[in-house]
């Protein structure tokens, strides 16, 4: 059952002082190479000409006295380019760390680990510098994930198509709070019900899940995951056991809870009584008067498998097996209350747990730790990379709120 998350609020970025003390400090090295190329300059003058495209004011950025001051500077051998280099470097710096706040993006971070962290002036212009390229590290926008920086290209290249163009910056302001850098970290984007276990521009597991229904929709968010629950009991959120159990037994007695291997429980906290079932006025509980409290036990019917992922939040959302392998060969994978569901459990343990999981293991809830914390993005692009191409997926919560016109011939 979903609660309430903690919505993401903005990180500090580099203050101007401390930006222009870290230039400064960065240009006293000397390098073999000049830092900015002539291709390097016009790499990042094209951005910021067109950073309204990233939300951002581009006149705040003064391209136009930085374009001739570059100019000036390279047309004259002899003249001193530190004033360029520091005006350069700073514009740059600026433009990355404003591009780090992922601002208002509708995602819920349940852990401070998953936030966006601000841009380190002295880093980026390092890691700029050891690319090999300072002009690629630009282009690419190698700061960026790389997702956000294919969604942008093709937004400035969408010309004249409104409905595109629309599409491509919604997905841009979302993809604003994807993960940067080379760390490994776990994607599952909602609209096409998958999950890509990445590392910078390299998937290494790619899989189907299952998602929320439109009336338990699978929420924005991002966290971090810290354990795993092997052979798993499920405690079924009070508003399922109301709307799906309840009736049931009111139909087939309490037959029905053994059959699922049920147990009813006092409560749900850490030492619970197992209450006698026939006791319990479960048409009260249908009529939503009194809450039951029920517990599957694991087993070959467990509705979370052998497996779940845990990513600690108040939402009550995880990854997690699933017996109900047939969804999966359906395009239509919107079955879920909420939590994600797995097609190939085996292939996520394998990438971060490694060989700390035992496959004999019987005992139940057994609890698995992570040696180091992945972090997951649950997203909402409606426009995501398949096959090194964005695609349109549906919008099957009605989130994109496009006008009517531009709606005509999306994709499925």
């Amino acid at each position: 059952m979903l609660g309430v998350g903690t919505p993401a609020s903005a990180q500090p970025s580099p203050s101007a002082a401390q930006i222009s003390a870290e230039v400064e400090a960065f240009h006293q090295y000397r390098f073999d190479q000049p830092f900015w190329t002539p291709a390097a300059v016009e790499a990042l003058l094209r951005l910021l000409e067109t950073s309204a495209v990233d939300g951002l004011a581009p006149q705040g950025y003064q391209v136009a006295r930085l374009r001739d001051l570059a100019a000036k500077t390279m047309a004259d051998p002899r003249r001193d380019r530190r004033a360029m280099d520091l005006a350069l470097s700073a514009a740059f710096v600026r433009y990355a760390a404003a591009l780090a706040q992922a601002g208002d993006t509708g995602v819920t971070y349940v852990d401070p680990a998953a936030r966006p962290r601000p841009v380190r002036p002295t880093l980026l212009l390092l890691r700029a510098r050891e690319s090999g390229s300072v002009e690629t590290f630009i282009e690419e926008m190698a700061w960026m994930n790389p997702i956000y920086a294919q969604t942008r290209r093709e937004l400035l290249a969408s010309g004249n198509d409104p409905r595109r163009s629309a599409l491509l910056s919604l997905n841009l302001k979302r993809a604003r709070a994807l993960p940067r850098g080379p760390a490994r970290y776990i994607l599952v984007n909602v609209p096409s019900a998958r999950l890509e276990v990445r590392e910078g521009t390299r998937i290494l597991e790619s899989m189907k899940v299952v998602v929320g229904m439109k009336h338990t929709q699978t929420p924005e968010m991002a966290g971090m995951i810290r354990y795993a629950i092997q052979n798993p009991s499920w405690h079924i959120p009070t508003d399922i056991t109301r709307d799906k159990v309840a009736p049931r037994v009111l139909k087939e007695g309490t037959a029905y809870l053994r059959s699922k291997e049920y147990e009813v429980l006092s409560d749900f906290g850490p030492a619970p009584k197992v209450l006698d079932p026939a006791k319990v006025d479960w048409k009260a509980v249908v009529e939503g008067r009194v809450e039951a409290f029920v517990r599957q036990k694991p087993g070959p019917t467990s509705g979370l498998g052998k497996i779940v992922f845990k990513f600690p939040n108040e939402m009550g959302i995880y990854l997690h097996d699933t017996p109900g392998k047939s969804l999966f060969k359906q395009d239509d994978r919107l079955a879920s209350a909420g939590c994600v569901r797995l097609e190939n459990p085996d292939g996520l343990s394998k990438l971060i747990l490694g060989d700390v999981l035992d496959p004999t293991a019987t005992e139940t809830d057994k609890y698995v730790p992570l040696l180091r914390p992945v972090p997951v993005y649950l997203s909402y692009l409606t426009a995501y990379p398949v096959d090194g191409k964005l695609v349109d997926q549906r919008d099957i919560y009605n989130k994109d709120k496009l006008p009517s016109a531009m709606t005509e011939g999306k994709a499925s």
